[in-house]
């Protein structure tokens, strides 16, 4: 692909981007109690599954995930939560999805949903481990702060996005960059045979004629 062919494709990727966040961070506002919703009761079995005793409880509350702490037989209290912006990340997978190029509707709709779906599945992890490391941070559990894995955990929540829509459109980007050049190459070789086609006419004696 030429400069100015790639430098196209990335400007419409570019606008188209900004047009669907702008667009589906309106939306968010409507989809974030839902969302949150589904994600508290996700990760709640799983809370159940590693800890023992099961202390975690979730709430979804307005667009907020909360998790309380068992202190008490009938009693919780409050530990931390998680915004709507938590899982903001939604918005510019789906984004990133609708800008990206050589897709059609079809593909393009499925990859979308694949892509939420694993997103969907990393913010659940995200919710329990997030948690838990908390809870080593405050002195609650055993293990103690574990700094690096804290790290690791944000770094992850902060890169997700892009590394699920990369996995998922990696062929997609292949064909938008090869795809002009090999039609230019094919540009290229009519041309040639064409103009080797009508040499060859030039200097063709015809027949019956003499000097």
């Amino acid at each position: 692909m030429t400069m100015r062919g790639c430098s196209r494709l990335v400007g419409r990727f570019a606008l188209v981007f900004v047009a669907a966040v702008a667009v589906l961070a309106v939306a968010w506002g409507a989809v974030a109690p839902r969302y949150g919703a589904a994600v508290a009761a996700a990760a709640q079995p799983l809370f159940r599954a590693v800890e023992h005793p099961n202390v975690t409880v979730l709430s979804a509350e307005a667009d907020e995930v909360w998790a309380f702490r068992r202190v008490g037989e009938d009693r919780v209290a409050p530990f931390m939560f998680f915004d709507r912006y938590a899982f903001f990340a939604v918005v510019p997978l789906l984004a990133l999805f609708l800008a990206t190029p050589s897709l059609r509707w079809g593909r393009r709709v499925a990859l979308a949903t694949g892509g939420v779906t694993a997103l969907f599945v990393l913010h659940v992890l995200y919710v329990v481990v997030s948690v838990e490391l908390s809870y080593g941070a405050a002195g609650l559990a055993a293990g103690g702060a574990r700094e690096a894995a804290q790290l690791a955990v944000r770094l992850l929540w902060e890169a997700s996005p892009i590394v699920i829509w990369l996995a998922f459109t990696i062929g997609a980007w292949r064909r938008a960059f090869t795809a002009p050049r090999t039609s230019a190459q094919g540009n290229v070789l009519r041309a040639e045979r064409a103009a080797g086609t009508e040499g060859a006419i030039a200097w063709t004696p015809r027949e019956g004629r003499t000097k």
